[in-house]
């Protein structure tokens, strides 16, 4: 992989959130310093810092247009920010603990928040007005739209997913699970979503229909819950060394595998027909979808895998990284690796991602920074 790596790490104290830019030449980091940094992507540049928040940084998102940039802290207060001149346009106001998550409606008109005050709250962006308001038992995980911005999804510290449809004020559906909710993946296409409990339980819902889906679980935690990209096949795996593939089309489970391995992280290939799957023993698993067959081991980690991603638009190219602070890149044709990035991170990277624009940037995540390579695979 040809090209530049940076590290942004300017921030005085813990960056908590990150997010790029919709064309993926920007990104933003979120800090307990209490500022908002925006660097370029193609140099690490710092072209712009944010001050305005009189507490720590906990969310920040961009809008799906990318001309605004939404951030909250940890007193409840979320602003919103024209970030290409720096100057805050709104504050919302409502919330009154920190700010767990924020989420863009998918056409930009609304802005969805959590927080341990209990509550999602739903604002209309070109009022600044809350439009609505959801209460939970406890605080409040997360919050994720579905593809078709008609619900809301939210899960907290308790045993229950709620589904809202907007604009009715009333969940559509709750789910009462036995244990914690520990992971929630929804479809990137339709109105599906998963669920998955600490005891290694497993749920599909779909707000919509009202279908309710139990799955075969695992015995033992869900490590990783991922949904292929074209929504086709739903794949997870557990601490009891299984990966388990639905065909999403029959709803049938169609390969249970024993990865002989305790699965960390999943990473399906960009056609569908292939799943990578990587944990604790530092090596990596190539699996076929229709066969479940192993087509390639990769070992190359000295420590455990946490994070993978698959380069677009073709995935050829498969990144790694983990426990050994190594990011690796393999060329899945040639079967070979054919790069290594020492991001410099203090500890465990714990995940990786591409940038949409044909993988001209990858971006590294632990405890401590974020880290940015830019160039394209193979050049």
């Amino acid at each position: 992989m040809g090209g530049t790596q940076f590290s942004f790490a300017s921030h005085w104290e813990r960056v908590e959130t990150v997010a790029f830019s919709a064309d993926d030449h920007y990104l933003a980091s979120g800090s307990d310093d209490r500022t908002i940094r925006i660097w370029r992507a193609a140099d690490g540049q710092l072209i712009r810092t944010l001050t305005g928040h009189k507490a720590a940084i906990k969310a920040i998102s961009f809008s799906p247009q990318g001309q605004y940039l939404a951030s909250g802290s940890r007193d409840g207060k979320i602003l919103i920010w024209d970030w290409q001149t720096g100057r805050e346009i709104k504050a919302l106001k409502g919330h009154d603990d920190l700010i767990t998550a924020l989420e863009w409606s998918p056409d930009g008109t609304q802005l969805a928040s959590s927080g341990w005050d209990r509550r999602v709250r739903v604002w209309d962006f070109a009022s600044g007005e809350e439009i609505e308001s959801f209460v939970h038992k406890t605080w409040v995980r997360a919050v994720s739209w579905s593809a078709d911005g008609k619900f809301l999804f939210s899960d907290g510290d308790d045993t229950e997913l709620r589904v809202w449809q907007v604009g009715s004020g009333e969940p559509s559906t709750e789910i009462k699970t036995e244990a914690q909710i520990m992971l929630v993946s929804a479809a990137p296409q339709g109105a599906w979503v998963a669920v998955a409990q600490r005891n290694g339980r497993l749920e599909a819902l779909n707000p919509q229909t009202n279908e309710r889906i139990e799955l075969e679980g695992h015995q033992g935690e869900v490590a990783a819950l991922k949904w292929s990209f074209d929504a086709r096949y739903l794949a997870s795996a557990g601490t009891d060394r299984l990966i388990h593939i639905w065909d999403w089309q029959t709803k049938e489970l169609v390969q249970s595998i024993n990865a002989d391995n305790y699965v960390l992280a999943l990473g399906w290939g960009r056609q569908s027909n292939i799943l990578a799957s990587a944990g604790y023993k530092g090596v990596m698993d190539i699996w076929s979808v229709a066969s479940g067959e192993n087509m390639l081991r990769i070992a190359g980690h000295t420590a455990a895998v946490k994070a993978l991603a698959w380069a677009p638009p073709q995935g050829d190219y498969l990144a790694s990284a983990g426990e050994d602070r190594v990011i690796r890149l393999w060329d899945l044709n040639e079967r070979k690796e054919f790069s290594q990035l020492i991001p410099g991170h203090g500890g465990p990277v714990e995940d990786l991602a591409w940038s949409r624009d044909g993988g001209a940037y990858l971006a590294s995540c632990g405890h401590d920074f974020f880290s940015l390579s830019v160039g394209r695979p193979g050049r």
